[in-house]
């Protein structure tokens, strides 16, 4: 099975990851002003994953759940599968990418945490901050595309009504030239 990618909704979720880049940025450097290196480091391995993590999320599986199916149970089922496994995905997985990050040497801790249940709420809220931010601007996204497809349609639509107008009057004039 062949993935396709988008272009232009990579490039997009490239600009709202840097967006969301950016806002996390500030958060962490308000809280740890004296370490800037170490904590761009950290928000760039981190905002890499959730790239990722959100575009498999919007774009492939949020429309496989939404498709019709004979039975409305199936979507139920689907959902809360999917739930739990992205709820996985951005609470362990996150945590995994960090431990990964810090085996490379790109990612420094910056804070200790007690527990790792203290460390898997500071990823989820991250990934959760990420689902809202992708989520909201993705759907803002559609809107102003769908706006634009709208009126690019009622343009085309004037266009062809003005030129079946011209193709009606036309032969009309035509023949009472030739009368005269």
């Amino acid at each position: 099975m062949k993935l396709l990618i988008n272009k232009t909704l990579a490039r997009f979720y490239l600009w709202v990851g840097l967006g969301y880049f950016f806002i996390a940025f500030l958060n962490s450097i308000h809280t740890n002003t004296d370490q800037f290196i170490p904590v761009l480091a950290n928000n760039l391995w981190a905002i890499v994953y959730v790239i990722v993590l959100n575009y498999i999320l919007f774009e492939y599986a949020v429309p496989f759940v939404l498709r019709k199916r004979k039975y409305i149970i199936y979507n139920i089922l689907q959902v809360i599968f999917l739930l739990f496994i992205f709820m996985i995905l951005y609470s362990y997985g996150s945590y995994a990418w960090r431990q990964l990050g810090i085996q490379l040497h790109v990612y420094t801790p910056l804070a200790v945490f007690k527990t790792l249940s203290l460390l898997l709420q500071n990823q989820m809220a991250y990934s959760t901050g990420s689902v809202f931010f992708f989520g909201i601007t993705r759907h803002i996204y559609n809107y102003i595309r769908l706006k634009q497809a709208t009126q690019s349609l009622r343009i085309e639509k004037q266009q062809a009504e003005l030129n079946y107008l011209k193709s009606q009057t036309n032969p009309h004039f035509l023949f009472n030239t030739l009368n005269n």
